[in-house]
């Protein structure tokens, strides 16, 4: 039986989240935005997806991999010393105050009940689908809204040019589960944006069948 509601340790050793909803999907391709700095891999492109997962959720899993990855990285003290100090970026985030920017500073309603963690791979991740068949070339039904398990790792990175310490989760896999309303960001369906028009013969459409009348030249 699958719980949904909590967070599951993989043979891997990553920790599958519970049942979330992804948000700024670039899982097809990378995200043109993403680009690595610094580093070995400097100037590649990274894929990325934000994952919600309800509030209401368990995610101590979570909590106590990247508790242990800033302990690792930092010591039980220096992490300690960091986040008192507020020197120390936290993976789990406010959804709904994360949502709030200057052309939206009320926020997105529909985020109040939902934790956001944004996750990143330098490797395409694998998908499936809810019955576990990878998705193949054909990425439709990978969307922001959709709901999903994803698997996750924790590291620690350290205080870069003045910065914040913290911890981030790169993301494994992921697995397709329900559909839902499609989240903002993402492209239409363009069955939303057209209607069937009837063409004679089957041939190219005319002006005359589109606008009722022959096109002045200008529309």
């Amino acid at each position: 039986m699958v719980d949904f509601n909590t967070c599951v340790e993989t043979k891997s050793g990553n920790i599958r989240t519970p049942k979330c909803r992804l948000s700024y999907v670039y899982l097809d391709n990378p995200n043109p935005k993403a680009k690595v700095t610094s580093g070995n891999n400097a100037g590649k492109f990274k894929y990325t997806v934000s994952l919600l997962i309800p509030k209401s959720a368990d995610i101590s899993l979570l909590k106590k991999a990247a508790e242990a990855a800033a302990v690792e990285e930092f010591g039980a003290e220096k992490f300690k010393a960091l986040v008192e100090a507020g020197k120390f970026n936290t993976p789990f985030l406010d959804a709904f105050k994360a949502s709030k920017t200057e052309k939206n500073p009320g926020g997105d309603d529909r985020m109040q009940d939902f934790l956001l963690i944004r996750t990143d791979s330098l490797t395409k991740p694998g998908i499936l689908e809810s019955n576990g068949q990878a998705i193949g070339d054909d990425y439709s039904g990978v969307y922001a809204g959709r709901w999903a398990f994803a698997t996750l790792n924790a590291s620690a990175y350290p205080s870069i040019d003045g910065g914040k310490a913290g911890v981030k989760f790169y993301l494994g896999n992921i697995q397709l589960l329900d559909h839902d309303e499609r989240l903002g960001g993402g492209r239409p369906q363009a069955e939303d944006e057209f209607e069937p028009v009837n063409v004679a013969g089957g041939g190219e459409a005319s002006t005359d069948s589109v606008f009722g009348e022959s096109s002045s030249g200008v529309l």
